[in-house]
């Protein structure tokens, strides 16, 4: 089974509204603690299937949490805004490298935090996003 997790970051990075924010600053699992904030981390976090007797059919389900951080909390709010704009209830069709794709139908908010860094190093406001798709 495919993973959603590279269709969203591809969408969150030809989006205008996020690259003027973070211009290419969007990061796999882990950010990179060099880089200028504000930033982007993409967190896959659980995949769900639904099985029949014939075994896993669609359509697929997965969490994604997006972390958008910044040195103010209205920066990280900003990002917050914008990626939530992005992806909120987006349908879209995505193409691997490989050739083979994915139809996105739904992308919805299961959560919307802003924990608070007790050192205040960082501020984050972490998006989780549900997203359904199926084989294209």
């Amino acid at each position: 089974m495919q993973s959603a997790y590279p269709a969203l970051v591809e969408r969150l990075a030809d989006d205008t509204q996020i690259t003027a924010l973070v211009a290419d600053r969007i990061y796999a699992f882990i950010g990179d603690e060099d880089s200028p904030y504000p930033d982007i981390v993409v967190i896959p976090t659980v995949k769900t299937e639904t099985k029949d007797i014939t075994g896993t059919v669609p359509p697929y389900f997965e969490r994604i949490s997006i972390e958008c951080r910044g040195k103010t909390a209205r920066d990280a709010d900003l990002v917050g805004v914008a990626v939530r704009q992005c992806l909120q209830n987006a349908v879209f069709r995505y193409t691997y490298d490989t050739g083979s794709s994915i139809n996105v139908s739904g992308c919805i908010v299961a959560g919307d935090v802003f924990p608070v860094d007790e050192e205040f190093v960082i501020f984050r406001r972490i998006v989780d996003f549900r997203v359904i798709y199926t084989p294209g």
